[in-house]
C-alpha cells in the first residue's frame, strides 16, 4: 500500500474488504455488511453489489490496461471498487489520497476499454429487466384499508380502476400506471399497486409501520393459507417477518402465530418487524424448525412452509454483468433434500393440522413440484387443493408437465407475464375419514367401469369377427375368440406389471433420497454436538482449576484453626497444673477455681462446636459448584455471623472477669481487718499457739487460711492474665481472616 498522510475514505476500505471475502471465501454479502461497523451500511452494500454486477468487465479492463502491473503498490480490491465508482457511477474521486490519484490519472485509458467492452457484448446474454409495479401492503393492524386510501388521496394520489375483472386487463393496467396513480390488487384487497419508480423508504407511513413494501409473491402464500381468526398458525421459516405479520393481520391479532427462526441476526430482525407492525399475537421462537414438536407449538391448525431456496425467481438478486447465474446440480439437490425434510416434518409432527402451504421463490422444478410429489407419496392422509380455484380462476401459469398430478393444482408466477417475482405455491389439506371412504368408493366404481368397458370391447370384437368370417365353422371362431381373450389378459397383465415396476423404481429413488437427507442432517447435528462437547470440556477444566484453588485455601485455613485450638488446649492444661501446686493447703478456694476453670472449658468447647458448625456450612457450600458468586456471598455472611458470635463470647468473658474482680475486692476487704487484729494480739497468740498449734480455731490455723487466701488471689490474677491473652489471640485471628 501507499505511504501517505491522508487516509483513503473508510467507505472504500470497508467495501474492498467485503468484496475480497465474497470472492475469495464465498461468504454472504448480506452477512458481511451486517457485521461491518460502518455507519451507512446501505451505501456499503450498494457499492459492493454494483461491483459484483460488473465484476467481469472490471477484470478485463484491469487486464487490458495493465493497471496492477504498472502500479505494484496499488491494492487490487480497492482498485476494483474505485474503478466501478468512477466509470459506472460517474463520480469524481477525492484527490487527497494517493490511490485515488493514481486511479484518476488512468481515467481516459480505463474509459476507452469500458466502451469497447460494452460495444462487444451481445444483447442475448443479458437478462431482460422486468419493470414490476411497486407493491405496498396496508397493515390493517394499525389502519383500515379505506383510511389508507383516503390518506393517499389527500397526498394527491388517484385511485384508478381497470376496465373489467379479467386477469389480462388487470396486468395491462398495472404495467401502465402513471406516476400519481395506484390500484387495488385483483386477488389481495389490502395490497396496493403504484408505478415502478415510486419510492416509499422515506415516507412517514412506511416508517411508522402503516404500510409494508412486500411483493405480491410473498403476500399470496399467507392469502392462500387463509387462517380463521382465533386459530393457531405456525410459520416455520419466519424471518424477516413479512409473511408472519401478514398472517397476524388476517387473524386480526385473535389467535396465536408461532414464528420460528434459527439464525440469531435474522431472529433479531424478525422481532423488530413484529414490534413495528403491532403483531401482538406473534410468539417468536429461536430454534431449528426441524426439531419442533407439538409440545413446543400446541394446537397448530395452519402451517406456512417457505424454506430457503436458490432464489432464482427474484428479480432484485445480484447477478454478474446482468447475466443469468447457473446453479450447480449438487446445490439444487441439497436444497431440495432440505425442503423435503421440512415439508415432511410439517405433515407428520402436528396432528391437528388442517392446511399447509408450501412456497418458494424459485423457478426450478427440483425445488417445487418434485419436492411436493415426493413428500405426498408418503402421506396418503393429505391431498393437493387447486390453488387456481382458490384465486377464482384468475391465474394463467402452472408448473411443468413433468409431474402430471401437480400440473393443474399448483401455480407458478412468471415475472414477464405476472409482473411479480418468480415463485411457486402448493396448497395441501388433510383428508377426513369421510373423504377417504368416498375416495375408496370412487376407485371401486372406476374399476367396475373399466371391467365393463373391457367386456363390451370384447363383445364388439367378437361380433365384428363373426360378420367378417360367416363361412367358417363355429368351433374355429370360438377358439380364436378364446385366444384373443387370453392375449388381451396377458397384455393387461404386462401393462400392470410394467406400471408396478415403475412405481417400485420411484419408491426406491425416493427412499434413497430420503436416506441421503437424513444422513446429511444427522452429520450436521453430530458436528454441532461435538463442538458443544468440546466447549463443555474446556469449561469443566476451568471449573476444576478454580475448585482446586478454593480447596487449597480452605485446607490452609483449617490448619491455622487447628493450630490455634491446640494452643488454647495447652494453655488450659497448664493452668490447672499450676493451680494444683498452689492449692494444696486450701480445698475450699481450689473448688471455686476448678469451677471457674470448668466454666472456661465449657465456653471453649462451645466455641469449638461453633467453629465446627461453620466449617460444615463451608463444606456444604463447596458442594454447590453452580455459581461462584453465590458461594462468596454465603461465605461472607457466615463469616459475619461468626464474628458476631465471637463478639458475644467476648462480652460473656468480660462479664465473668468483672465478676471475678468483684470477688477479689471483697476478699481484700475481709483480709485487712484481720491483719490489724493480728498485730494487737501477737503476744496472746504466741502463747496459745504453743499449747494447741493444730487446733482448728487457733491463730496458727487462721494464718494458714490467710496464706491460702493470698495464694488464691494470685491464682485469680493469673487466670485474669490468661483470659486477656486469649482475647488478644482471638483478635489476631479475626484480623487474619
Amino acid at each position: 500500500m501507499f505511504e501517505h498522510s491522508i487516509k483513503v475514505p473508510r467507505l472504500y476500505k470497508d467495501a474492498a474488504k467485503i468484496l475480497r471475502d465474497v470472492k475469495e471465501k464465498g461468504s454472504s454479502l448480506k452477512q458481511l455488511t451486517y457485521q461491518c461497523k460502518h455507519r451507512n451500511l446501505k451505501a456499503v452494500y450498494a457499492l459492493v453489489a454494483e461491483t459484483i454486477k460488473h465484476f467481469t468487465s472490471i477484470e478485463t479492463i484491469i487486464e487490458q490496461s495493465q493497471l496492477l502491473e504498472k502500479e505494484n503498490r496499488l491494492e487490487p480490491w480497492l482498485a476494483r471498487i474505485l474503478i466501478m465508482e468512477m466509470l459506472w457511477r460517474g463520480k469524481q474521486l477525492p484527490l487527497q489520497a494517493k490511490p485515488l490519484q493514481t486511479i484518476n490519472s488512468y481515467y481516459d485509458i480505463l474509459k476507452q476499454h469500458k466502451d469497447a467492452i460494452e460495444s462487444n457484448t451481445q444483447a442475448t446474454d443479458v437478462i431482460k429487466k422486468v419493470q414490476k409495479p411497486r407493491f405496498a401492503r396496508i397493515n390493517t393492524l394499525k389502519i383500515t384499508l379505506q383510511e389508507a386510501i383516503d390518506a393517499f388521496r389527500e397526498e394527491g394520489w388517484a385511485l384508478t380502476r381497470y376496465s373489467s375483472e379479467s386477469y389480462d386487463d388487470y396486468i395491462a393496467k398495472s404495467s401502465s400506471l402513471g406516476s400519481e396513480e395506484f390500484i387495488i390488487d385483483i386477488h389481495i384487497k389490502e395490497l396496493l399497486l403504484f408505478s415502478s419508480n415510486t419510492k416509499f423508504y422515506n415516507h412517514k407511513a412506511y416508517k411508522d409501520g402503516y404500510i409494508l413494501l412486500q411483493d405480491k409473491a410473498s403476500c399470496l402464500s399467507a392469502h392462500l393459507l387463509n387462517p380463521t381468526p382465533g386459530s393457531t398458525v405456525l410459520d416455520m421459516c419466519a424471518a424477516p417477518g413479512m409473511k408472519t405479520t401478514h398472517v397476524a393481520a388476517l387473524l386480526d391479532n385473535k389467535g396465536v402465530v408461532y414464528a420460528v427462526e434459527m439464525n440469531q441476526q435474522r431472529f433479531n430482525t424478525l422481532n423488530k418487524m413484529v414490534q413495528n407492525a403491532d403483531a401482538t399475537c406473534v410468539k417468536t421462537i429461536h430454534k431449528d424448525a426441524v426439531t419442533l414438536t407439538a409440545e413446543d407449538c400446541p394446537n397448530v391448525e395452519y402451517i406456512l412452509v417457505d424454506p430457503s431456496c436458490s432464489g432464482s425467481g427474484m428479480l432484485d438478486r445480484i447477478t454478474i454483468d446482468n447475466k443469468e447465474e447457473e446453479i450447480s446440480p449438487a446445490r439444487l439437490r441439497k436444497l431440495a433434500d432440505f425442503q423435503a425434510v421440512l415439508l415432511h416434518h410439517a405433515l407428520s409432527k402436528f396432528p391437528q393440522v388442517k392446511r399447509v402451504v408450501y412456497s418458494t421463490c424459485s423457478v426450478y422444478p427440483e425445488e417445487n413440484e418434485h419436492v411436493v410429489s415426493r413428500v405426498l407419496d408418503k402421506h396418503s392422509n393429505f391431498k393437493l387443493i387447486s390453488a387456481r380455484e382458490l384465486l377464482n380462476g384468475l391465474w394463467t401459469n402452472s408448473p411443468s408437465e413433468d409431474v402430471a398430478s401437480i400440473t393443474d393444482k399448483c401455480i407458478y408466477a412468471n415475472p414477464e407475464k405476472d409482473l411479480t417475482n418468480g415463485f411457486f405455491i402448493a396448497v395441501i389439506e388433510r383428508i377426513n375419514s369421510e373423504d377417504l371412504d368416498s375416495n375408496d368408493k370412487i376407485e371401486s366404481k372406476n374399476k367396475q367401469t373399466v371391467r365393463k368397458n373391457s367386456e363390451s370391447n370384447m363383445v364388439t370384437n367378437e361380433n365384428s369377427y363373426e360378420n367378417k368370417n360367416k363361412n367358417k365353422k363355429d368351433k374355429d371362431i370360438k377358439q380364436e375368440i378364446k385366444e384373443e381373450k387370453v392375449e388381451m389378459t396377458t397384455n393387461n397383465e404386462q401393462d400392470v406389471s410394467s406400471i408396478s415396476k415403475k412405481k417400485k423404481k420411484k419408491k426406491k429413488h425416493l427412499e434413497e433420497t430420503e436416506r441421503r437427507c437424513i444422513q446429511n442432517y444427522i452429520e450436521r447435528t453430530e458436528e454441532n454436538v461435538s463442538k458443544k462437547k468440546h466447549k463443555k470440556k474446556k469449561i469443566s477444566d476451568q471449573v476444576e482449576v478454580v475448585e482446586e484453588t478454593i480447596s487449597n485455601t480452605k485446607k490452609n485455613k483449617k490448619k491455622e484453626q487447628s493450630i490455634t485450638t491446640e494452643d488454647a488446649i495447652n494453655d488450659n492444661e497448664v493452668l490447672p497444673k499450676a493451680n494444683k501446686k498452689k492449692k494444696k493447703h486450701s480445698e475450699n478456694i481450689t473448688e471455686e477455681a476448678i469451677a471457674n476453670n470448668e466454666s472456661e472449658d465449657v465456653v471453649s468447647k462451645q466455641n469449638k462446636k461453633k467453629r465446627k458448625h461453620c466449617e460444615k456450612d463451608i463444606e456444604v457450600l463447596d458442594d454447590n459448584k453452580t455459581d461462584d458468586k453465590a458461594k462468596h456471598k454465603k461465605v461472607k455472611t457466615l463469616g459475619e455471623e461468626n464474628n458476631s458470635k465471637i463478639k458475644m463470647n467476648e462480652l460473656e468473658l468480660a462479664s465473668e472477669l468483672k465478676h471475678v474482680e468483684n470477688k477479689l475486692e471483697n476478699r481484700q476487704v475481709d483480709v485487712e481487718p484481720k491483719k490489724s487484729k493480728k498485730k494487737k494480739k501477737n503476744s496472746e497468740a504466741i502463747n496459745e499457739t504453743v499449747e494447741c498449734s493444730d487446733a482448728p480455731g487457733t491463730k496458727k490455723h487462721k494464718k494458714k487460711k490467710i496464706k491460702s487466701e493470698e495464694n488464691s488471689d494470685e491464682t485469680l490474677m493469673n487466670k485474669k492474665e490468661n483470659v486477656e491473652v486469649k482475647q488478644n489471640k482471638k483478635k489476631k485471628k479475626e484480623r487474619c481472616q
